[in-house]
This record gives structure tokens, sequence and C-alpha cells, in this order.
């Protein structure tokens, strides 16, 4: 069982690592002024979807109990749903 949990989380980081990177690819031609916060409340920033994309990653590792490491914090935040 740990091997399999420990192999479905080798794939998820390399999942990760893809999306982080196709991110990066398509934000690259958008200007700074793009990327920040926007005065519309539809209106989601680029920075928006990394954050939401690495909060959804780091849910999933935390329900295989993995440690995500020790400089990690609460991203609850980052999730546009989260409620206090």
């Amino acid at each position: 069982m740990t091997q399999l949990i420990t192999s479905n989380v080798k794939k998820l980081r390399l999942d990760f690592l893809n999306v982080r990177n196709t991110s990066s690819l398509i934000f690259e031609p958008i200007s700074i002024e793009d990327a920040v916060m926007q005065s519309d409340p539809f209106g989601s920033t680029p920075n928006w979807h990394i954050a939401h994309v690495t909060w959804f990653f780091q849910k999933i590792l935390e329900k295989y109990k993995q440690d995500v490491g020790k400089n990690s914090i609460n991203t609850d935040y980052l999730n546009s749903y989260y409620q206090r």
C-alpha cells in the first residue's frame, strides 16, 4: 500500500510541475497590468489561478497524509471558496 501511495504522489508531483509549467507558458505574454488585482470582481488574475492550483495539489497530498514541506503554510485562503 505504501508503495502505491508513494507512486501516486510521485505522479502527482510530476502532474503539478506539468500544470505549473503550462500555466507559466500561457501567462508569459500577459502584461504586469493584466496580472495584478482587477477592479472587476469577476476578473481572476493569473496569480489567482496559480495559487488555486497550488492549493488543489496540496490538498491532495494532505489526503494521502504526505508531508508537504517544512516551509508549508496553511493555504486554505488560496481556495476561492474558502470560508472562515
